[in-house]
């Protein structure tokens, strides 16, 4: 389920992002626009790579992955670096059967647009999801 949230242009576009006044009201028709995409996910397994190295060529989108760059996942191993997408660390921790990556709080934070993968383990599921949605930032589950 998507969520409509503001679009803002970003610094490149001469635009403060929205924070003096309404960014679709008051922007130019004839500027690019770009969403910040913020996926988060545990890691950033190598098939996955084209889909996301696709979505980051993808004009209108500036795609941030936020993952646990240190880990693998049962046979699945994880990529650190990509010169198609900016990757930036979040760690995963388990606590018994729950899971805590608290960097997709962060991400929500600086989203236009903030994926997450669903997961009933998840501790900072809800968080995310509460403080993307208090911006005004479209949530993907």
């Amino acid at each position: 389920m998507v969520e409509p949230g503001p679009i803002r242009r970003t610094a490149a576009d001469g635009d403060d992002g929205g924070a003096r006044g309404d960014p679709i009201n008051s922007r130019d028709p004839s500027s690019p626009m770009t969403l910040a995409v913020h996926l988060v996910q545990p890691i950033v397994p190598a098939y996955r790579v084209p889909v996301f190295r696709a979505l980051a060529a993808s004009k209108g989108v500036d795609l941030t992955v936020w993952a646990d760059v240190r880990t693998t996942t049962g046979s699945l191993k994880g990529i650190a670096a990509d010169s198609g997408f900016r990757i930036r660390p979040a760690p995963l921790r388990w606590l018994g059967p729950f899971c805590w990556q608290g960097r997709s709080i962060d991400a929500a934070r600086e989203a236009d647009v903030l994926i997450l993968g669903w997961s009933a383990r998840s501790l900072d599921l809800p968080l995310a999801l509460r403080r993307a949605r208090r911006r005004g930032a479209g949530t993907v589950l």
